[in-house]
């Protein structure tokens, strides 16, 4: 692996920040923000993949921001399937929709840095 450069660092940070935005926005989303159900669904358990790759997110390694991409994807689509209902689900959506997208493009620029490259 090549060494890290100051602008691949920046987008793994901006990555980070991104994935632990999807994490709040998807708690406060399923409990108070527009909950399937007053008080509170059980969907706030659809946070528990990302907490499994938090740690590694974190610390940047390449293959867990592999599988944070492909688990954001499946965040993408509710999130898409959720943008089109009445305010204030719409709302939410948007704000998770905007981490989704502040995780994706860093985190693809990120491993596309750190790539080993060809002689």
């Amino acid at each position: 692996m090549s060494s890290l450069k100051s602008h691949d660092k920046l987008w793994g940070y901006l990555s980070i920040i991104g994935f632990v935005g999807i994490i709040f926005s998807g708690l406060w989303w399923e409990l108070r923000g527009a909950p399937l159900r007053p008080g509170g669904s059980m969907l706030v358990l659809k946070i528990i993949p990302l907490l499994f790759l938090l740690r590694g997110i974190v610390y940047l390694r390449p293959r867990t921001v592999k599988w944070g991409l492909l688990i954001a994807c499946l965040y993408l689509t509710e999130t898409l399937m959720r943008i089109v209902d009445p305010f204030p689900v719409n709302l939410w959506a948007g704000i998770e929709l905007s981490f989704i997208l502040i995780f994706i493009a860093p985190a693809l620029a990120y491993l596309r840095g750190i790539k080993p490259h060809s002689p």
